[in-house]
């Protein structure tokens, strides 16, 4: 029987989650969360720093592209760090990072199982955005960085099913205790806490920011 609960959230990409990540360090620097354990990485004091989560470590060595050699045990200091700020075990986990979303499978796997070894029951939690906005904003972004110069009708007809299988796909290989709440930048943050348990009235005393 699992003696704690964590939360891994995956993101998806471009639905808000540096905003959420911003949101839960500054609550957690207030010592605002009632049952919910937020490990930070580090202190940031600027709430407009763009980051990738306290799971950025982890995310980094499931992905094969950017670690191509691994070995199990590597999992264990980047995920002591954040055990080691878990001393309630009433407290739910929180490990966030938009890059789970982009896990090899058999290592998502095998950090769940190492997760459950610890004595943690584990659920996925990921946002849906409507797909045609979805690849909007990736088009943007795009174009923001990349100076893509095909417009969006052309980027659209050929991203909508590679991005529709794709995303299907990555959420079906997350296995058991999935939860998803639907994006929606007006209320993102208090969907969310609703989500972890938390009362969506935190959301309040959080500095706006744009969410995209």
């Amino acid at each position: 029987m699992a003696d704690s609960k964590c939360i891994v959230h995956i993101g998806l990409g471009k639905t808000g989650s540096s905003y959420i990540q911003s949101a839960l360090d500054h609550l957690s620097q207030k010592g605002a969360l009632a049952s919910t354990c937020y490990p930070g990485l580090h202190e940031i004091e600027d709430f407009m720093k763009v980051q990738s989560g306290n799971g950025v470590e982890l995310a980094h060595l499931l992905n094969p592209t950017l670690t191509p050699n691994w070995q199990r045990r590597d999992i264990h200091p980047p995920l002591r760090r954040l055990l080691t700020q878990h001393t309630e075990p009433e407290q739910t986990l929180l490990i966030s990072s938009e890059m789970f979303s982009d896990s090899d499978s058999e290592r998502f796997s095998i950090f769940r199982e190492v997760l459950e070894g610890k004595g943690y029951e584990v659920t996925v939690l990921a946002c849906i955005r409507e797909i045609r906005g979805w690849i909007f904003s990736t088009y943007q972004q795009g174009v923001k960085r990349a100076a893509l110069s095909e417009t969006f009708d052309e980027f659209a007809e050929t991203k909508l099913s590679e991005y529709t299988y794709a995303t299907v796909t990555r959420l079906r290989e997350m296995g058991d205790h999935l939860q998803v709440f639907p994006y929606q930048p007006s209320d993102l943050f208090q969907r969310f806490l609703q989500e972890i348990g938390e009362d969506p009235k935190l959301a309040d005393s959080v500095p706006q920011k744009t969410v995209n």
